[in-house]
């Protein structure tokens, strides 16, 4: 979450009964949100920021129309639904409360729930990767979603928790869209296949040292793909892995073919070293 130095809040507009926007006064504008805080307020109000139970700075990329048009179609319910999660999230997962990440959900939560009242189911054939790759996201997402079947007595299937994970894992990779988040999991799909084929271990999510791996393949794939590899000119550690373990260079360099091939890249020689350096704490545990 942003935190300001902010002397005064003027109240602008009446989102709904927790949300009211308002301008600083250097005119940047802010969503302050706070339970009934819309029922107390009116147009013209000044309100102290210590009040806000959260503040949004609305960022300068995205028009205040358009979250306007989203929360006149949400309720309440769903807004501090949502608050839940993102604390929840902000505790397990690290992740820094933002405008775009809460509104997001709100946005995602709020289509499920029309979604299930149309009878619209949409598959997520991903459901069983997102649980073994993203355990921590999908958790929380879980939570979501059976207070949400809680709360607005709905069936909200678990598919709906594999999205809204998605939308978890984006926004850690600060992305937009969660397609990237989508290539993520196909390619730690594909490594777990090739680790199965080559080294006959079948990766399982309730093993420290599998979970360890599958932590230290995430970020290697992220660092890929936001182009922010480890460089060193010193070739020792990658010689001396070759040297130590030949056996896990059939493997190791099959991994790095397909990512190279899938990301149109070359992985530098630490990469590649911190790659091996994985199978062999996978293989020695």
């Amino acid at each position: 979450m942003v935190i300001l130095t902010i002397m005064t809040l003027i109240t602008k507009k009446i989102l709904n009964n927790s949300l009211v926007l308002c301008s600083d006064d250097k005119g940047q504008e802010v969503i302050i949100m706070a339970k009934g805080l819309g029922f107390k307020s009116k147009v013209g109000d000044i309100i102290l920021p210590e009040l806000a139970e959260k503040l949004f700075v609305l960022q300068n990329d995205i028009k205040t129309t358009d979250y306007e048009a989203l929360l006149d179609k949400v309720s309440s319910e769903v807004i501090e639904l949502v608050s839940m999660i993102l604390e929840e999230s902000t505790e397990e997962l690290g992740i820094s409360l933002n405008e775009k990440i809460f509104f997001s959900l709100v946005d995602h939560v709020h289509f499920a729930i029309w979604r299930y009242h149309q009878g619209i189911i949409i598959q997520n054939n991903q459901l069983n990767d997102i649980k073994k790759f993203y355990p921590k996201e999908y958790a929380i997402a879980k939570i979501v979603i059976d207070k949400a079947n809680d709360k607005f007595n709905l069936q909200l299937p678990d598919e709906e928790a594999g999205n809204i994970a998605f939308h978890l894992v984006s926004h850690q990779l600060e992305v937009q869209d969660i397609q990237p988040v989508m290539l993520a999991t196909k390619l730690l799909k594909t490594i777990n296949r090739l680790v199965l084929y080559h080294l006959h271990i079948e990766i399982e999510s309730s093993s420290w040292n599998h979970t360890c791996f599958l932590t230290h393949m995430r970020f290697f794939i992220q660092r890929i793909m936001e182009n922010k590899q480890l460089h060193s000119n010193d070739p020792a550690l990658l010689a001396l892995i070759q040297q130590s373990y030949p056996h896990l260079m059939i493997c190791g360099n099959s991994i790095k073919q397909y990512i190279e091939s899938q990301l149109n890249t070359q992985l530098t020689d630490e990469e590649f070293g911190y790659l091996l350096i994985h199978l062999v704490r996978l293989t020695s545990s």
